[in-house]
């Protein structure tokens, strides 16, 4: 799970990587707002609708990751039909087999191919929609908390952070209570 929430993190990097313009507020200087974090992994993790968003990437995941390998064992079949019969098929046999064998080895790349473009199309879906969500949230609780700019603690670049800045539970909170 750990795995598939720094696979999503990576995907969403850029959606809660934003830079949130408020006015002053009374718990900061006049002068601005300071830097705050969130944890985009934990939010996956811990908050409800990344939770749901990371179980809807995961279905789509399972369910191409079944079609293929479905696939890949028909495949496998006719690959040991082959390596078990070929001495005694008839020479137009074999060319059918050959020719059914080749047919699926392309039927699977085309698969496999069309699976890892819907997988991207779905993610990219999912993720949306949960940045309609994420993003006024955290505009919202920016504001509150006096923050003028919210940063994701991966960022790369990201070299030292006070945790004192981090938003992450405060944002989890939150998105779970909307969701009740």
């Amino acid at each position: 799970m750990r795995n598939q929430a720094g696979v999503i993190g990576a995907a969403i990097l850029g959606v809660l990587i934003m830079v949130v313009t408020v006015g002053p507020s009374s718990a900061l200087p006049q002068s601005g707002g300071g830097i705050a974090i969130v944890d985009n992994a934990r939010v996956f993790e811990e908050a409800n609708q990344g939770k749901r968003a990371t179980q809807q990437i995961q279905a789509n995941v399972n369910t191409w990751r079944e079609q293929v390998t479905a696939n890949e064992t028909q495949l496998q079949g006719l690959i040991s039909q082959r390596q078990t019969q070929a001495a005694i098929m008839t020479p137009e046999a074999l060319r059918n087999l050959e020719a059914d064998i080749e047919q699926k080895q392309i039927d699977l790349q085309r698969l496999s191919d069309d699976a890892q473009r819907q997988m991207g199309v779905t993610q990219n879906e999912v993720l949306a929609g949960l940045d309609a969500v994420i993003t006024p949230v955290v505009s919202a609780l920016a504001s509150e908390l006096g923050y003028s700019v919210v940063l994701n603690s991966q960022t790369p670049g990201l070299l030292y952070f006070n945790p004192v800045s981090d938003m992450t539970d405060q944002l989890i909170a939150r998105l779970n209570t909307m969701d009740q």
